[in-house]
């Protein structure tokens, strides 16, 4: 079902399973534990969002805002729940 951008940009969901888009001109290429913002599902399992820069400490927690570093779409089998939010 259709979410509106503004709620899911709240959410970040973090990748489970890895996402090869080299060829895919619209495709988003994830890494096991990647983070995303998720802008819109289509019930076709396809998935379009935003992959998230990577913390430059993992496991600590960053004040500022992840910036977003490339859009595409991506299968939504390779994202997980989202995170709460912090």
């Amino acid at each position: 079902a259709w979410v509106p951008r503004a709620l899911l940009q709240r959410a970040v969901y973090p990748a489970c399973s890895a996402f090869d888009a080299t060829g895919q001109a619209q495709g988003l290429t994830l890494k096991l534990g990647d983070c995303v913002h998720v802008y819109h599902r289509e019930v076709t399992g396809w998935t379009y969002g935003a992959r998230l820069e990577r913390l430059a400490v993992e496991g600590q927690r960053r004040q500022q805002r992840q910036q977003e570093v490339e859009v595409g779409w991506f299968p939504e089998a390779c994202i997980l729940e989202p995170l709460p939010i912090a």
